[in-house]
């Protein structure tokens, strides 16, 4: 399992955080694949903790990966998580 945990301050009700997970250079993968998109909803004004998981039994390729973050209907993420798998 890989969890990413974004944090939002000042968001105002109804905000929507959405996660897009690819795989950027996998074993057996296409290049940069997107493989799942979540959008969360924040429904309380402030700060707030959102953690998105994505699971891929039996096991994750070997190879670079990343999660970009939007806020609502932005077309640009807000920011982009990398990680591997070894």
């Amino acid at each position: 399992m890989v969890y990413a945990q974004v944090q939002v301050r000042n968001t105002p009700e109804d905000t929507r955080v959405r996660s897009v997970w690819y795989a950027v250079e996998a074993e057996n993968v296409e290049p940069n694949f997107k493989f799942d998109e979540v959008t969360f909803t924040i429904t309380q004004s402030g700060n707030a903790t959102v953690t998105f998981n994505r699971s891929n039994p039996p096991f994750w390729p070997r190879g670079r990966y990343k999660i970009e973050i939007y806020l609502n209907d932005a077309t640009e993420p807000a920011r982009m998580l990398e990680f591997q798998v070894q």
